[in-house]
């Protein structure tokens, strides 16, 4: 292969690349729940595998089973270390049947 065509192969894996990268400063999602880590400004110019992605279904089971037992009141022990998102999750459990299911925004 001839350096051109090489070059050419590496600039199209790069811009294919680029383009799956949101161009947003907005903080990342785990389950919904915003975590303490953010999206930079210079991540619409890095590979897609790189940059930190949301992830809707962060520990799916745990998540749902929390939020489907926990009543107010509960005691929940969460062990482990991460960015309190199961913590977090809990604690709106609680706190939505405590409300009502009218809040949208604890779910």
């Amino acid at each position: 292969m001839s350096f051109l065509v090489r070059l050419a192969a590496l600039f199209f894996c790069a811009a294919a690349a680029f383009a799956q990268v949101p161009p947003r400063a907005e903080p990342v999602l785990y389950a919904g729940l915003p975590t303490g880590l953010h999206r930079a400004w210079g991540d619409r110019w890095l590979p897609a595998a790189l940059v930190r992605q949301d992830i809707p279904d962060f520990e799916h089971g745990l998540v749902t089973a929390l939020r489907a037992a926990v009543r107010p009141g509960d005691a929940v022990t969460v062990i482990g270390t991460g960015n309190g998102i199961t913590t977090a999750v809990a604690a709106l459990a609680a706190l939505h049947r405590l409300l009502g299911p009218e809040r949208e925004w604890l779910k």
